[in-house]
């Protein structure tokens, strides 16, 4: 591993989100607001008295980008003559589709037509000859649903799925620094570019959007964070995408030397090394890189006061997830010894003594950046009828590059996210 001079240009991230939004609650919801009497009218024809009211629930379906929901409407008809009255009942189902479309501003459009009806029992009834007029009752009871009904589902789709507000409120959150690790004081923060929506679909009981928003990941020590004014939502871009459902998120961490010796300070500060019944605990590290090596001082003290100078090569082993310092050179400086020929058994035993934390893991740091990107998004709180569940499915180091005065690091990492609105919440 030489030492590097530059860091990489960064690579943009992506997040796929699929919104699942449960079709039942939206017909519970929706029968809810439509129940009793919905019109009652007069046909001249026949001075005919026609009574409406929903006989069962609205029931929904969703195929080919279109939603299909049928009504079914009981009819009362009276008529009054100089004898008396006379009263008939039917029965008929009403068929209307929905075709949607997204709006760049968040909006959801829709146009919604009677695609057909069906009279489930025609309303029967003859007296002196007169008889019921079933088509311009159909018509009659056609016309006055249709606009009631429409507006009604229309209305109540776009006061249930609020995507401006649930989109903005993610879109500000998401822009918020994150702490990922109590060893190293670094920090994530995402700056989102774009955002995009494949057209509404219908999977088992659920009306799925999946959404796609891309930008960079930005990385750094929390000492050199700075506040910045965060983006507003941008347009929605309505495209065709790919039935994926990960997330992939790119970045780079800069730890400064300064830095990896306050973890090393944390790990190993005070550890006993017993030799010929001397102990040497460690105390301090200094480190830098020079010329394709690093020099790592260890400062010790107790039996022996002094330091020891380890002088080796760094290199990153990606499938073990450790960098491991090969090659090393260890000269003393350890005061207090009764003869010089002692240095060269502790060195000897230090340098068994060492040869395990010569590899440094980072398998640990991995591991805690993973549990704490997977509870920051489980923990988002947009709004109370909205759950988001994250799953981490690997998390990996593609690079580990030593400076002169810090190591950097490429992460890769992937999973899967989806959210859920409770419409009844």
């Amino acid at each position: 591993m030489a030492l590097s001079t530059k860091k990489p240009e960064p690579s943009l991230s992506s997040f796929t989100i699929p919104v699942s939004v449960d079709r039942l609650a939206l017909e519970r919801l929706i029968n809810d607001k439509l129940s009793g009497t919905l019109f009652d009218d007069k046909i001249s024809e026949g001075n005919l008295l026609i009574t409406v009211t929903k006989s069962g629930l609205i029931s929904f379906d969703l195929g080919n980008k279109q939603l299909r929901y049928a009504l079914p409407l009981h009819i009362g008809i009276k008529k009054e003559f100089m004898m008396g009255e006379v009263a008939a009942e039917g029965n008929i189902e009403l068929v209307f589709h929905t075709n949607f479309r997204l709006q760049e501003d968040w909006t959801i459009r829709s146009k919604t037509e009677i695609s057909n009806y069906d009279w489930i029992s025609k309303p029967k009834a003859s007296i002196l000859g007169f008889r019921i007029p079933i088509t311009n009752i159909a018509e009659r009871v056609l016309n006055n649903s249709q606009k009631k009904v429409i507006d009604l589902i229309d209305n109540q789709i776009n006061q249930s799925i609020l995507l401006k507000t649930y989109a903005a409120q993610a879109w500000n959150l998401i822009q918020d620094p994150v702490d990922v690790s109590t060893v190293f004081p670094l920090y994530l923060r995402f700056k989102p570019r774009q955002f995009k929506v494949a057209p509404l679909q219908s999977v088992s009981n659920q009306l799925l959007l999946s959404f796609f928003m891309d930008g960079l990941l930005e990385s750094g020590m929390q000492s050199n964070l700075i506040a910045i004014e965060k983006s507003r939502l941008v347009p929605l871009q309505v495209k065709t995408m790919e039935d994926e459902q990960l997330f992939n998120l790119k970045t780079s961490f800069a730890l400064p030397f300064e830095d990896l010796r306050s973890s090393l300070l944390k790990l190993y500060k005070g550890e006993v090394f017993q030799a010929f019944g001397w102990n040497i605990m460690t105390d301090d590290f200094q480190i830098r890189g020079r010329k394709g090596r690093i020099d790592l001082r260890i400062l010790t003290s107790g039996d022996y006061k002094g330091s020891l100078n380890v002088e080796a090569k760094p290199v990153f082993r990606e499938q073990n997830i450790e960098i491991v310092l090969e090659d090393p050179k260890i000269e003393l400086d350890l005061k207090g010894l009764e003869t010089k020929n002692s240095d060269f058994h502790i060195a000897g035993f230090l340098l068994n003594q060492l040869s395990g934390s010569l590899t440094y893991s980072l398998k640990p740091h991995l591991n805690q950046l993973e549990k704490r990107l997977e509870e920051t998004i489980n923990e988002l709180k947009i709004r109370k009828e909205i759950k988001i569940k994250s799953n981490i499915e690997q998390l990996k180091i593609t690079r580990a590059d030593f400076t002169e005065k810090e190591l950097q690091m490429d992460i890769d990492l992937t999973g899967s996210l989806k959210v859920f609105i409770n419409l009844l919440s």
